[in-house]
């Protein structure tokens, strides 16, 4: 049985459009995949910045100073992102050829994203008002799933007293609220691979394959709170890839058509808000530019958002 925890809490930005009153239209299955590997590391990013203890800088794996430090403290996950279909927020982003802790699975992949540890699990799950930084990775809306794929390990030891978990979340508003559904216990410290199907032995990823039959979804990965002794926050995660297998819900803004009214104009190189401040995005996640004013280096296909979740690809000649 699910266990039901509304959350009234508004994304910060959509891959697709996620506004009351959408039109949607569905296009043919397809393969979502997040693959940290390929993203790079941000200038503010815990990668490049680092954190200095004891005279030396930790940027969380290889060797000597640069070594795998415990430094990994809640301000510095604080890079934002898109790729492969996916959002992702108030996470490090590490290099392709960071392997997280333990001893992965045979062929498992290099290089992740870690999601912070969640501390206000507890007041998040009983509905106490406030403001919550929730590190996670989100899908656009989609419908039709068929299956989720999630390649994770852990940033702290696993024993008989403390366990790591992941939870998964669905909204059905575009991202303004968002419902628990399920939970995945980690094996190990070392990276494993969760697969879930439509149809499989899980009866709670089968509850929200069936629900996006009947409507467009999402769906975010987020810390969630174990049960054991030691179990007092969602713990640090390392998330090496996810895919999802669904069809995509191509949303547009009945508002939006009726006034034929984009949220942006083009000047050379540069998107220009027509109202709210923009972020623009390159096609690897990497943030180019934020503010009403963003001038990007060059052609290239960009993504572009304005603060209340309207979302457009563009292409630059």
């Amino acid at each position: 049985m699910k266990l039901k925890i509304t959350k009234k809490i508004a994304a910060s930005f959509l891959l697709v459009l996620g506004l009351s009153g959408a039109a949607f239209a569905q296009n043919e299955e397809k393969e979502f995949f997040l693959n940290p590997k390929e993203i790079p590391p941000q200038e503010q990013g815990y990668m490049l910045t680092g954190v200095v203890k004891d005279g030396k800088t930790f940027k969380g794996c290889g060797e000597g100073d640069n070594g795998n430090g415990t430094e990994h403290n809640a301000p510095i996950h604080n890079e934002n992102g898109a790729q492969g279909g996916f959002t992702f927020e108030h996470v490090s982003i590490m290099t392709p050829n960071c392997n997280g802790k333990g001893t992965p699975d045979p062929g498992f992949p290099t290089g992740y994203i870690q999601l912070r540890e969640f501390a206000e699990w507890q007041a998040y799950v009983d509905e106490i008002e406030g403001e919550y930084t929730i590190s996670n990775i989100t899908s656009g809306q989609v419908t039709n799933i068929k299956s989720l794929t999630i390649l994770a390990g852990s940033d702290v030891s696993i024993n008989a007293n403390r366990s790591v978990v992941f939870g998964v979340e669905v909204s059905e508003d575009g991202g303004e609220t968002w419902e628990y559904y399920m939970q995945q216990i980690l094996r190990d410290q070392g990276g494993r691979t969760y697969e879930y199907t439509a149809g499989g032995d899980n009866p709670n990823f089968n509850a929200i394959a069936t629900l996006s039959q009947e409507k467009p979804i999402m769906i975010r990965i987020i810390p969630w709170k174990g049960t054991l002794s030691q179990d007092n926050r969602g713990q640090r995660l390392k998330v090496h890839g996810v895919k999802l297998v669904a069809t995509e819900a191509v949303t547009s803004s009945r508002e939006e058509i009726a006034k034929n009214e984009p949220f942006f104009e083009i000047e050379k190189n540069s998107f220009i808000a027509k109202k709210e401040a923009l972020k623009v995005y390159n096609m690897v996640g990497a943030l180019v530019g934020a503010g009403k004013n963003v001038t990007v280096p060059g052609s290239g296909l960009y993504i572009v958002r304005s603060e209340n979740g309207l979302s457009r690809k563009v292409f630059l000649q």
